[in-house]
């Protein structure tokens, strides 16, 4: 019976010295300063992908730091929702108090609204909605080709792919 207990309790130690020496594999998503900018990148354990999103100007009310800021924390809760998945996250466009911006969604089918929303484009970024999702999505990626997707008439990006290439220990 004692030999039991000291093994399970040895068991348990082991497991949480281990727990506390390795790397977490969830992902996360933080702002940092590049440059005289910030930029939104992904991290994952001690890997770091390139920035994703360079923030340069204020728009509106906020400024370049805030919007990184709020944005880098909106992508983790995505992520958190999906369960720490990738697998089902897809980045779109649309239209939330008629202004377009950028979201998040589940399926090919879903659209943006206020809870789902990631951020506003500037104005002089209306009609260049896809072509800023292609940005998105190729920020990390060397080559040619469209990873957006379309579903009817909307366009998705499978931003999940190129995050996790890019945090991939095979790179």
């Amino acid at each position: 019976m004692k030999a039991f207990t000291l093994f399970f309790l040895l068991t348990a130690i082991g497991a949480e010295v281990l727990g506390q020496t390795t790397p977490s594999l969830s992902t996360t998503f933080n702002c940092i300063r590049s440059g005289d900018n910030f930029a939104t990148v992904a991290r994952r354990g001690k890997r770091t992908t390139q920035p994703m999103i360079l923030w340069e100007t204020k728009l509106g009310l906020w400024d370049a730091w805030e919007r990184c800021r709020v944005v880098s924390q909106r992508l983790s809760d995505a992520v958190a929702e999906s369960g720490g998945s990738f697998s089902n996250l897809f980045l779109t466009y649309g239209s939330v108090n008629n202004q377009s911006v950028i979201c998040y969604v589940n399926s090919l089918e879903g659209a943006c609204n206020s809870k789902n929303l990631l951020f506003t484009l500037k104005p002089s970024d209306r009609g260049r909605e896809q072509e800023v999702l292609a940005k998105l999505v190729n920020f990390g990626v060397k080559g040619s080709g469209s990873p957006i997707q379309q579903s009817a008439s909307q366009s998705y990006a499978p931003i999940g792919e190129a995050i996790e290439a890019e945090l991939s220990p095979m790179r």
